[in-house]
């Protein structure tokens, strides 16, 4: 892995021509960044363009709607500095601007909304018009609730950027932290979250998967263990077949020996069967894309000083038999049947790095109790 910025909380998305999206933190202030990265056709490493700040909060993360079209999502604390913390989470509608070629893309983005009281959001695109979004409540509290909503992008004017989601009811769905989500296509998502345990570091890591139902409801499958740990980040690589990158923390300085895993997974009937780790990383706070060819796995590495933070950033090659990424432009299209999990695709890490690179307004959420098994 190569260091490409200095910051926290990376969260990437791919282009279908492997063209990558990334978004950040900064160190100080909470100011959100993103930059545009280009695969090398020399080599395994990913060139990154400047950073370029385009608001402030922390935790972002990004979908694609389409191969022009992405929305972001981040948490702001709205409290003053005698309150208790008042996270809200937001969202915005990004265009990616193509230029003359020689350039890297840019992106205009839309308005930044308030959407509801929440920490630690994430989102996913169903279809063109539709997106879904996972965030957590009582942040402070030992059992943080989880709550999804799905909304309906709306254009509101002849802006092109002027963009806003009407949401639906915030359903209540289970306890825990750091919810995050992927599509499988247009009507079933995964979705992984850590269970929150008193006096325990890395807890166990709980897959789902939802079916999209009437009234814009989500019928969730039982969770399933993905192991120990924090910080998932699960994307969907092919009909039924899912890589992720799990971090595991610890508490001493400087978070000196986090490190994350890469791990495959295959939807069998209503869970997901998780193949054991092909890579592990330093870092914590993964992220991962997928292009054709490489995973792009990016992670929070602390630098020279604690309060400092890096980004780190690495590729895995690999061999999926027809690769074919979901993406909501095509969800009317009919998906083809799942690989036989006898016939797993075979990983293959990048040789080991050289000495100067890492070893590896808002509305009130109202609580609607799923009866889905957790």
């Amino acid at each position: 892995m190569f260091k490409y910025d200095i910051g926290r909380s990376p969260s990437v998305v791919a282009l279908a021509d492997g063209t990558l999206i990334e978004t950040h933190t900064s160190n100080f202030p909470d100011s959100i960044l993103y930059s545009i990265g280009t695969p090398s056709t020399k080599d395994n490493t990913i060139h990154w363009g400047k950073s370029h700040k385009y608001g402030y909060g922390f935790s972002p993360k990004l979908a694609l709607i389409d191969q022009e079209t992405l929305i972001e999502v981040h948490s702001i604390d709205k409290s003053t500095s005698d309150e208790p913390p008042n996270y809200v989470t937001y969202y915005r509608i990004g265009k990616i601007l193509f230029h003359d070629g020689l350039s890297l893309p840019s992106i205009a983005w839309g308005k930044d909304y308030a959407h509801k009281e929440g920490f630690h959001p994430a989102i996913a695109a169903l279809d063109t018009k539709t997106v879904m979004l996972v965030d957590r409540t009582s942040i402070w509290s030992r059992q943080g609730k989880l709550n999804y909503s799905i909304g309906t992008i709306a254009h509101n004017s002849n802006n092109a950027l002027d963009y806003s989601i009407q949401w639906g009811p915030c359903c209540y769905y289970a306890d825990g932290m750091s919810p995050t989500i992927t599509t499988i296509d247009h009507k079933t998502v995964v979705e992984m979250h850590s269970e929150i345990v008193p006096g325990i570091k890395n807890p166990t890591v709980l897959c789902r998967i939802g079916k999209l139902g009437g009234a814009n409801q989500i019928e969730w499958k039982a969770s399933t263990n993905c192991g120990v740990g924090v910080f998932s980040a699960p994307i969907a690589t092919g009909p039924n077949m899912l890589v992720e990158a799990q971090g595991f923390r610890n508490y001493s300085c400087c978070h000196s020996s986090c490190r994350f895993q890469v791990k495959m997974g295959h939807i069998v009937g209503d869970s997901v069967v998780w193949d054991g780790p092909i890579s592990e990383y330093k870092g914590i706070l993964p992220a991962i894309a997928a292009i054709p060819g490489k995973f792009v796995v990016l992670s929070e590495v602390s630098g020279s000083f604690c309060l400092v933070k890096e980004l780190w950033c690495g590729t895995i090659t690999y061999n999926i038999p027809q690769y074919v990424p979901y993406l909501p432009a095509t969800a009317a299209a009919t998906t083809t049947l799942a690989p036989s999990l006898s016939h797993r695709p075979a990983f293959f890490a990048q040789p080991a790095p050289s000495s100067q690179e890492l070893p590896s307004e808002t509305t009130t959420c109202t609580a609607q109790v799923s009866t889905a098994p957790k």
